[in-house]
């Protein structure tokens, strides 16, 4: 009977380790995903701040530009 139950509980601690690993796995990969998403928005925002930028030094947009310039 012992031989049969050390056979019992090693099998269940296999079970406990292949599940495990499964679940991990799964976390991991779904925060890989989350990672791009979140490196895609600041990436985006960061486009955006730099058109606006772009677009706020352009001499037709900017006012300090016309005051300094004489008329």
């Amino acid at each position: 009977m012992k031989k049969y139950s050390l056979i019992i509980i090693a099998g269940i601690c296999l079970v406990v380790l292949v599940l495990g690993h499964l679940h991990w796995k799964k976390i991991s990969q779904a925060a890989g995903v989350e990672a791009r998403e979140a490196a895609a928005k600041v990436k985006e925002k960061e486009s955006e701040e730099r058109e606006a930028l772009i677009e706020s030094l352009k001499p037709e947009n900017n006012y300090s530009y016309w005051i300094a310039v004489p008329n």
